[in-house]
């Protein structure tokens, strides 16, 4: 089952690359197709989505599978989980501001995980001390199709996140 899980979550961060790809091409389309004008009227919907899919697979990650958190993982978990009590209540509220206190957050963790990332590609060709002496390391090689692992989850999700925040102030 905890392998079931993993795979999913992993072909859910390959989706995500075409999400970011998708949004990219959203803001930037002169005449944006109508699938992009229902993002922008359900921008907090999406992002409390985003940030409790990003915290529910954290959790399972630690929980369930028994990976054991690293200190980036902790750091990275530590703006991520504020921000679905932030836009559960905004989206309870329809109060679209929150994005404006949320991007901080979201541009703190993404520069947390593209770090983590790259550390990771740095561990996989030259030694480093491993990050967690009880669990899988940060150092090991990656889950799956050559690239990815958490910390890349973790980056498309604020990523995300913040490309959420540019369709909110269109």
């Amino acid at each position: 089952m905890i392998r079931f899980i993993t795979l999913l979550l992993q072909l859910a961060t390959i989706a995500s690359l075409g999400v970011v790809v998708l949004l990219c091409l959203g803001l930037y389309m002169k005449k944006p197709l109508t699938v992009f004008s229902y993002i922008k009227k359900r921008v907090l919907f999406f992002s409390f989505l985003m940030a409790l899919m990003a915290t529910s697979g954290s959790l399972f990650f630690s929980e369930i599978a028994l990976f054991e958190p690293c200190k980036l993982c902790w750091l990275q978990r530590i703006v991520m989980y504020p921000q679905v009590v932030l836009f559960g209540v905004a989206l309870l509220r329809k109060d679209v501001k929150i994005m404006t206190y949320t991007v901080y957050l979201s541009v703190i963790g993404a520069s947390i995980a593209l770090y983590h990332y790259g550390l990771n590609w740095y561990a996989l060709y030259f030694p480093v001390e491993k990050c967690s002496v009880t669990s899988v390391s940060c150092t090991s090689p990656h889950f799956a199709f050559g690239f990815v692992n958490i910390p890349l989850m973790s980056f498309l999700a604020f990523i995300i996140l913040l490309l959420l925040y540019k369709y909110s102030k269109e």
